[in-house]
């Protein structure tokens, strides 16, 4: 009997190759992406269980977790595995000072910024929150770091970080005990707060203002005492006095402040010369903005808009002014208004003084001279500048008289003088005789005795101007 071998079958084509990039259509796309949270969530469950048969394997886990005859649970197994930490976590630091070269820190708390190696052996970067200590430290090994919750962390408000790979158990919700103190409300914490002082609160308010890149002037502004400026003025208006008594307690409180801290000047020159060291190396910090908070020239000349050389002419008259008023009450300001003093115009139709004073026996000689000219050359225009060429002229010729013109001249000089008192009442009886007529013919009409710039400045210096002639 023979027997028919059964027909051979041809083997499977082989699977498809994988798509790519270039070859998966738009619907595969969108499957592709709502497979992958469930491969994710899968990957993640077998890592759990793979750690956790590990642990439970190892004899030396469970034979140190196990010294008293206690069945250790499967929880606290995975809460005893070595922590691990994330990018931003906040943590706390011991301090390392005994390799001066590398490991010299202090300690304190902040976020991690750098992270190096995997496990045990990993190193991390720490930048420490806050200005004490301050500072970014790096090489930090994981026996050195704890975690912390991110509710003592200044940035609580706007961080959210899980600082350990450990499972989180189920919150149980407990009522709270009638024991339990409540907690402080939002005003008893504001009221509990250290305050600042005075000095304190100034440099806050500087740092504030330049890190929000506040205007030029704006301490000024914030006060609200300048006064309203002017109609299409291109200055803002002075300080008043309450403003300039304001720029000298603020100059005052930050040099008080820049003492204290061992760094400052004290001088008010107003340099811009005052850096922050670092806690730990003792280096100046490098800065990167272009004003300085904490120094007298941006408090002046950003936040009040005011030069260098203004503050030491304040400085100057508030030294005045306390020499001034050594026994005056204390709280006056420095600047107390300054009353003009009103200075009377003198003129020589009115004080006999300035009258002799200024008719010397040479002024008379001179100006008949200057006119005696005029009149010999009535067809040359005399501007200004060669009336006084021929008036010091004449000056000098007049000190190569003989003796004897000289004493006519004495005895013209003593006769003009003696006019002094009818001179006023002659000008304004001219006035009321011809209300028309000008400065010039008045001077005619008194002969010459002032010219007519005089008349004109004395009728319109007295009160009503020419109403009063």
């Amino acid at each position: 009997m023979t027997t028919t071998a059964p027909p051979t079958q041809p083997p499977p084509p082989p699977p498809p190759p994988p798509p790519t990039s270039a070859t998966i259509t738009p619907a595969q796309k969108r499957e592709k992406k709502k497979q992958a949270p469930v491969k994710a969530a899968a990957r993640r469950e077998t890592r759990k269980h793979t750690t956790r048969d590990d642990d439970e394997a190892d004899p030396n886990v469970l034979a140190a977790n196990n010294k008293g005859g206690i069945a250790v649970e499967d929880h606290d197994i995975i809460s005893m595995r070595t922590p691990t930490f994330a990018l931003q976590d906040y943590v706390k630091v011991k301090a390392d000072f005994g390799d001066p070269g590398t490991n010299n820190r202090p300690a304190g708390r902040g976020f991690i910024q750098e992270i190096h190696g995997f496990g045990g052996t990993s190193t991390y970067t720490v930048k420490y929150e806050g200005e004490d200590p301050g500072g970014t430290f790096k090489g930090i090994p994981l026996s050195d770091i704890s975690p912390l919750p991110v509710v003592n962390s200044v940035f609580s408000n706007t961080t959210n970080t899980t600082n350990t790979s450990t499972p989180r158990r189920k919150r149980q919700k407990i009522q709270p005990s009638s024991s339990v103190a409540p907690c402080p409300s939002a005003e008893t914490k504001s009221s509990t707060k250290k305050k600042q002082s005075p000095g304190g609160e100034l440099v806050s308010r500087l740092r504030h203002a330049l890190s929000n890149d506040k205007e030029k002037g704006w301490r000024r502004k914030e006060l609200g005492w300048m006064p309203p400026p002017k109609a299409n003025a291109k200055r803002q208006p002075k300080l008043t006095n309450q403003e300039k008594s304001q720029v000298l307690v603020d100059v005052a409180l930050l040099e008080t402040f820049l003492e204290a801290q061992g760094n400052g000047s004290g001088n008010g020159n107003g340099n811009n010369h005052y850096q922050e060291k670092d806690a730990v190396s003792g280096k100046f910090k490098k800065r990167v903005t272009k004003w300085n908070p904490m120094s007298i020239g941006y408090l002046v000349n950003h936040s009040w808009g005011l030069s260098n050389s203004y503050l030491c002419r304040l400085q100057k008259q508030q030294q005045q002014q306390q020499k001034a008023n050594e026994n005056a009450a204390t709280g006056a300001t420095f600047f107390e208004a300054r009353k003009k003093a009103s200075k009377k115009a003198r003129c020589v139709i009115d004080d006999y003084e300035l009258a002799e004073k200024l008719f010397t026996t040479s002024y008379l000689y001179a100006v008949s001279e200057c006119r005696r000219q005029a009149r010999a050359n009535l067809e040359e225009v005399v501007d200004q500048k060669l009336y006084h060429q021929r008036f010091k002229a004449a000056k000098e010729k007049f000190k190569t008289l003989d003796d004897d013109t000289k004493a006519v001249w004495e005895f013209q000089r003593r006769a003009h003088l003696s006019r002094h008192a009818t001179i006023k009442d002659q000008i304004i009886r001219a006035r009321k005789t011809n209300p028309k007529c000008s400065w010039r013919s008045i001077e005619e009409e008194i002969d010459h005795w002032c010219c007519d710039a005089t008349i004109r400045r004395w009728a319109m210096a007295r009160e009503g101007g020419n109403k009063i002639l």
